[in-house]
């Protein structure tokens, strides 16, 4: 059974540093595949150390499982407004007009990570 994550990229002057010239949203599909594909290989990966290890120049990246824990490339948080919007969608979720979270700060782009791999150590 797949495992959904959503893979946030907060994007920044330097979110696309590590893969200059790529949209935001292909950014994020490269990342959340090769994360998936880490997990794959290694089950108890280190996610935290994973994303600091390999995308140290793109800041901030996220990885959200459906449990709410959250991994990042430099141990910022993710805002409550992304935290809720991801939550919804990883739990099928949708908000009435109005209702929706506020999300402030840069603009924010998801990929879905897919893995068969057990999460239990993120």
């Amino acid at each position: 059974m797949a495992q959904n994550a959503i893979f946030g990229v907060m994007m920044s002057r330097t979110a696309g540093s590590a893969f200059p010239g790529r949209p935001p949203n292909n950014l994020a599909a490269i990342l959340a595949a090769d994360v998936g594909s880490a997990l794959a290989a290694d089950s108890p990966l280190d996610v935290d150390g994973y994303l600091r290890a390999e995308y140290a120049s793109a800041r901030p990246l996220f990885v959200m499982i459906k449990d709410g824990r959250v991994a990042s490339n430099d141990g910022g948080a993710l805002s409550d407004g992304v935290r809720v919007s991801i939550d919804a969608a990883l739990h099928g979720r949708t908000f009435d007009t109005g209702n929706e979270p506020r999300i402030e700060g840069p603009p924010t782009v998801t990929a879905p990570v897919r893995s068969t791999a057990s999460c239990a150590a993120w």
